[in-house]
């Protein structure tokens, strides 16, 4: 009989670390489900004013089948990360950043920045009398 006991508990034990380790599994292959698209921007940031019209947009992206700057396809490198140069008008602009999951989840973050360009780096023409 003590036998008996003894075996039910190991049989016990066993079942629960199979049942764990299913459900354990089972929470790591759903975690991009439940996490959803991420975007982080880490340059321009937002309300910045600018001199320069050729800005570097930088951040990085995780769980995403596709993302996008201003409606064009940009790419992430093994880290997670990407590097786009935009061109700036003068005055007021928005950056669009939208990406969208394997599930279909999409994100989008937007970034308000302003141009204003140095009138003292033009170079004024030369009055010759």
């Amino acid at each position: 009989m003590h036998h008996t006991k003894a075996r039910s508990i190991g049989i016990f034990i066993i079942s629960f670390l199979i049942g764990g380790s299913i459900l354990g599994y089972a929470y790591y292959q759903s975690r991009n489900f439940i996490q959803g698209p991420q975007i982080t921007l880490t340059s321009p940031l937002n309300g910045e004013t600018l001199r320069d019209p050729l800005v570097s947009i930088e951040g990085s992206a995780s769980h995403i089948a596709r993302i996008e700057l201003n409606g064009n396809q940009i790419f992430i490198n093994d880290k997670n990360h990407f590097e786009e140069k935009l061109l700036l008008l003068e005055g007021y602009n928005i950056i669009t950043l939208h990406a969208v999951d394997k599930f279909k989840r999409s994100i989008t973050h937007t970034v308000e920045v302003t141009l204003v360009e140095d009138s003292s780096t033009e170079e004024t023409p030369l009055l010759i009398i």
